[in-house]
């Protein structure tokens, strides 16, 4: 089974919570390496999204970007 942008994240964090607990990392530290967690798994996120769109969606390689990239900036970023 594929992992989803969210199981990779709680991941990610977990294990910078366990530097954190043991002392490999500051408080500071901690809080920007979470911080730019966010990035990478939002690009995930969205890269699934493309998958499940394309997969749902009837249309040529080329075609279904294009009409992914549409509808993401519709729907996410209001467009």
């Amino acid at each position: 089974m594929k992992q989803t942008a969210v199981d990779w994240y709680e991941k990610e964090v977990n294990s910078l919570f366990e530097k954190y607990e043991a002392k490999q990392i500051s408080p500071t530290d901690f809080l920007i390496m979470k911080h730019n967690l966010f990035y990478p798994a939002k690009e995930m996120e969205k890269e699934q999204m493309k998958d499940a769109f394309t997969d749902t969606h009837y249309y040529t390689p080329f075609d279904s970007h294009v009409a992914f990239e549409e509808y993401y900036k519709e729907v996410y970023e209001g467009e």
